[in-house]
């Protein structure tokens, strides 16, 4: 399924599609680069994800993501046993398209690998341009979300099959 090399072998195909160690630094620089929505990651977290082959990149889009073992609450929905949550998606560039072909891509790779399973989201309420990305995209509010006891307020977003 996914290896550490950040390689997908699937009939004979190679795919590269899953970021590598060495492709760390490029990783950490594009969020430090939108610190705004993403105050939060560190540079840890980041290579515990790429180590453990869940960032998928694509026309310099990163993808960071989980598939879930078990039932998942998020927020007021609910996602179910190998259904993927997105926890971060950052571009290099904004406005030309790429974001919305790479995450298309993403949900046809998701897709090889556990058919018929759900992709979910959650995003902060005031993040207007994100949600219209996401509605844009063909995924549909299923539910909200809060963070910081209550003060931020956010919706949780899914692509169902």
């Amino acid at each position: 399924m996914c290896s550490i090399l950040g390689i997908t072998q699937r009939k004979k195909e190679v795919v590269p599609m899953l970021v590598v160690l060495d492709q760390l630094d490029w990783l950490k620089d594009l969020f430090y680069k939108n610190k705004k929505w993403f105050p939060h990651i560190r540079s840890d977290y980041l290579k515990r994800k790429v180590l453990s082959g869940c960032v998928y990149t694509k026309y310099g889009v990163a993808v960071v993501f989980t598939r879930y073992k078990r039932k998942q609450k998020i927020g007021t929905a609910y996602a179910l046993a190998n259904d993927v949550c997105i926890h971060q998606i950052v571009a290099t560039a904004k406005g030309d398209g790429s974001a919305t072909k790479a995450i298309q891509d993403f949900f046809n790779y998701v897709d090889r690998e556990v058919e018929g399973c759900a992709v979910f989201l959650s995003v902060r309420e005031e993040n207007g341009r994100a949600r219209g990305f996401y509605e844009k995209v063909g995924m549909m509010e299923v539910g909200f979300i809060s963070w910081k006891k209550s003060t931020i307020h956010g919706r949780v977003y899914a692509k169902i099959k």
